[in-house]
């Protein structure tokens, strides 16, 4: 991915990371999950994934369920806090993310652990998140 900017007139393009791709991406999916986006959320994963949600039972591969999923889903949430003390590994064109976020819905409060994976564009083709006490 390349970041266009105009500094002092001059236009100058910028190579992102994957590690700012990977970022960037969850930023994405965090602001849009909040505002119910739910086409950009689905713009930040792979065409190819594993999504296991926290209120999942089962994991998926199929972009429906993972619409389905979020649909409902982005209705409640408020607010995410995604915790500092998460763990992230870059290695072979890939982003490797694991940490705590809360969920702050309308009456109540998600505690959840995540494990994230992101490919070489930067998308999410790992999603995995359960409940933690």
């Amino acid at each position: 991915m390349v970041l266009v900017a105009l500094v002092n007139n001059k236009i100058i393009y910028i190579k992102m990371s994957l590690l700012q791709k990977a970022t960037n991406t969850k930023k994405v999916w965090a602001f849009s999950l909040k505002r119910g986006l739910l086409q950009d959320i689905l713009k930040c994963y792979d065409s190819d994934f594993i999504f296991k949600g926290t209120r999942n039972k089962k994991p998926t591969t199929d972009k429906y369920d993972l619409s389905k999923y979020f649909k409902t889903f982005s209705k409640e949430v408020k607010d995410i806090t995604f915790f500092k003390n998460n763990i992230v590994l870059s290695r072979n064109n890939m982003v490797f993310d694991t940490g705590r976020y809360n969920f702050k819905l309308h009456e109540e409060t998600i505690k959840a652990q995540y494990f994230m994976v992101f490919d070489s564009k930067g998308k999410i083709i790992i999603h995995y998140s359960t409940f933690y006490d």
